[in-house]
């Protein structure tokens, strides 16, 4: 199992010093900016695939941005890219959400068939409902997107936001099968703490169904704070309280 922390190239250096193996890096944003450059820790994941405001649902805009996106991201070294995107992915008013889910599923399952050229896995994740009003049911989200071929992220926070005090039941519902990637971090969006029971839980699930893959740190964070310089300690407590050999 491979740990990271979703941040920005330019904090490489500090994050490897805290034991970190890799880089989560926002695909929209960092290359916004400009062409990027791997630092002194490998980039192997990317998250907020589209910017906020891009026509997700235009065909011939989302094959336009992915021809730019992939090269890069393969010359990075991102290997798996979690699509988020709420806003991008949203309902909007007039909108029915159902079918704009199944449409958000159908144009995913386009992408990674350009994505596997460039051998990079696509890996949407459920959002919360103060996010965004398309694919909440992490669940649901995973079994329509394997039906299509496309792998999940599950994503310890809104899964949690998402769920109900009934831990094993919530997570046995929003992870019915081992993902293809993993984002960490408490319900309060901070950085996960050794004793935090619901993160308990959401290991032992992932022990459950198999999944020995990448785990992202994805939370709200000062580099320095201590919870921050122990948080890739503080993971592997989690995975052993959850019951990982």
């Amino acid at each position: 199992m491979r740990i990271g922390l979703c941040g920005m190239p330019d904090e490489a250096d500090l994050v490897q010093g805290y034991g970190f193996d890799y880089l989560e890096i926002p695909i929209a944003a960092t290359l916004a900016k400009g062409d990027v450059s791997p630092g002194s820790l490998p980039i192997e994941a990317s998250n907020v695939f589209f910017p906020g405001d891009f026509p997700l649902y235009d065909r011939a805009a989302r094959e336009a941005y992915v021809a730019d996106v992939f090269p890069r991201a393969r010359d990075l070294g991102i290997q798996v890219m979690v699509v988020g995107s709420g806003r991008a992915r949203e309902a909007k008013e007039g909108e029915d959400p159902a079918a704009r889910e199944a449409d958000f599923v159908a144009a995913v399952a386009e992408l990674q068939q350009l994505a596997q050229h460039f051998e990079i896995v696509l890996a949407p994740e459920s959002l919360n409902r103060t996010e965004t009003n398309v694919g909440n049911n992490s669940g649901r989200l995973a079994h329509r997107l394997r039906e299509v071929g496309v792998a999940y992220t599950a994503d310890s926070y809104h899964i949690l936001r998402e769920g109900t005090e009934d831990l094993a039941q919530t997570f046995s519902e929003a992870i019915p099968f081992a993902p293809a990637h993993v984002h960490l971090s408490g319900r309060d969006r901070k950085v996960p703490r050794p004793d935090d029971p619901e993160l308990v839980a959401f290991f032992r699930r992932l022990n459950e169904v198999g999944y020995t893959g990448r785990i992202s740190i994805e939370a709200n964070r000062t580099l320095g704070e201590p919870a921050f310089r122990a948080a890739v300690d503080t993971v592997r407590q989690l995975r052993a309280a959850g019951g990982y050999r």
